[in-house]
């Protein structure tokens, strides 16, 4: 595998391609089916509706999927998840306070302007 001009662009050798194929055809026909619809553009989301499946199952596939691609060599370009930071309980408390004072705040704006 080798890097295009552009950033980020990877340009796929012949082998490179046939190695996909390779795992891909170890898979199940449903995790198959969820590659090809992830690779035409649609979200997790609807790739699960359009399978009649949860998305919490749909995303266990994809996660199995990503975990055969690493061991077959294509780990550094296969996970491009980045983790979302993790709130403390505290925090979310505090996150939600503050949201409920601004909603607070931007009523009595709108509620301010109006003769009743």
């Amino acid at each position: 595998m080798r890097r295009g001009r552009r950033r980020g662009y990877l340009a796929f050798t012949l082998s490179d391609r046939v190695a996909v194929c390779e795992v891909m055809q170890r898979q199940s026909r449903l995790r198959q089916q969820v590659a090809e619809l992830l690779t035409m553009g649609c979200s997790q989301q609807d790739a699960a509706t359009r399978l009649d499946m949860s998305f919490q199952r749909l995303h266990y596939h994809v996660r199995q999927l990503r975990r055969a691609f690493i061991e077959a060599g294509f780990g550094d370009y296969a996970v491009r998840q980045t983790r979302r930071k993790r709130r403390t309980a505290r925090q979310r408390e505090q996150r939600r306070a503050s949201r409920k004072r601004r909603r607070a705040a931007s009523k009595r704006k709108v509620f301010a302007g109006r003769d009743l």
